[in-house]
């Protein structure tokens, strides 16, 4: 095991070029900016909120001071879910060295695993390291650790499940609106403190809607998946993404 803790000496190194690259989220807010919430390399173009943001510099702090145990229940419990792959490979980095938890090379690599599924290379390297650096029964192992992970927090869970929550809202638009229509009714978002009228409200949920069925489509392979709410079999749509998330890359 001596070739994986020297190669840990040196990733230090490159965490701060990785969250250049790597810290953005998966899942925005639901009032983004302009442009397509899933645009870019992967899902890497969403908009990240001001929560989030400082969430990922206080969770930096804490880590640079040494405070790794709350770090890694932000990084695990705040992060992790909401599609940053930095996080990720952080807790992946932290189970590999021993930082604020119990040293497990097995949950490590499964961390590393998931934190490089879009295909960066900083994690790529990482990953890869590892892989070749631990036995084949512990990289046995590792992949059903891995299995579980990718249900909960792999890109396709984490849209999938966005997508499923915009689709129970569109579909039950009309039955929830006030009198009078959606003109009347403003929504107001306590993460941002902001409010919006109805019918800004369902524009953006069905602009993320149509987008995270354009992500799915792409990433599982499904040719004409229909973009209307009413049109849109999340029982066939939920099989597809299941049998994707068994697979071990």
């Amino acid at each position: 095991m001596k070739s994986v803790l020297l190669f840990s000496e040196w990733k230090l190194a490159a965490r701060a070029a990785a969250r250049t690259v790597c810290s953005l989220v998966l899942i925005a807010p639901l009032f983004f900016a302009g442009g397509n919430l899933y645009a870019g390399d992967s899902l890497s173009g969403a908009v990240i909120d001001a929560r989030t943001l400082r969430i990922q510099e206080k969770v930096e702090k804490l880590f640079a001071s040494g405070d790794y145990r709350r770090a890694l229940f932000i990084y695990e419990n705040e992060l992790a879910p909401i599609g940053d792959k930095y996080a990720q490979y952080m807790l992946g980095y932290m189970y590999l060295t021993g930082a604020g938890v119990e040293k497990d090379y097995v949950l490590a690599l499964a961390w590393y695993r998931l934190a490089a599924e879009r295909g960066k290379a900083e994690f790529v390297g990482v990953r890869d390291e590892l892989l070749a650096a631990l036995s084949q029964a512990d990289v046995g192992r590792s992949d059903e650790v891995y299995r579980q992970l990718r249900r909960r927090y792999s890109d396709v869970a984490v849209i999938y499940e966005q997508v499923e929550a915009d689709f129970r809202v569109l579909t039950t638009q009309t039955g929830s609106r006030l009198p009078g229509g959606s003109r009347s009714l403003t929504v107001v978002n306590p993460t941002q403190r902001s409010a919006r009228s109805g019918d800004n409200y369902y524009q953006q949920i069905r602009l993320r809607f149509e987008a995270g069925l354009t992500f799915l489509g792409d990433e599982l392979a499904i040719e004409d998946l229909e973009s209307e709410p009413e049109d849109v079999d999340l029982t066939e749509l939920k099989a597809h993404v299941d049998a994707y998330l068994e697979r071990v890359d």
